[in-house]
């Protein structure tokens, strides 16, 4: 299983999206090395695909949480939280 130590030197608001992966800059996650870290400012569920490609549902994740995975795509639906940026 590949690891990556991650600091965000950057950040940006994200919007959910069902139909489209993360971009930075116009550069689809796909075609960069990392993935994005959360930070959650209002609460609620996150649906997310990760890194890998795997799509899980964090419940409850709670008011002012920062979220330490690597995601390439925040789902809108399944996802409740809101004022989310994403660490890069």
């Amino acid at each position: 299983m590949p690891t990556t130590t991650f600091q965000g030197y950057n950040a940006q608001a994200l919007t959910p999206d069902d139909n489209n992966d993360i971009t930075i800059g116009g550069t689809s996650i796909d075609n960069l090395e990392n993935g994005v870290c959360l930070y959650v400012g209002t609460g609620g569920d996150i649906q997310v695909t990760m890194l890998s490609g795997q799509i899980v549902t964090f419940s409850n994740v709670p008011n002012g949480s920062f979220m330490p995975i690597q995601i390439k795509k925040l789902w809108s639906s399944g996802t409740g939280a809101s004022n989310i940026l994403g660490l890069y």
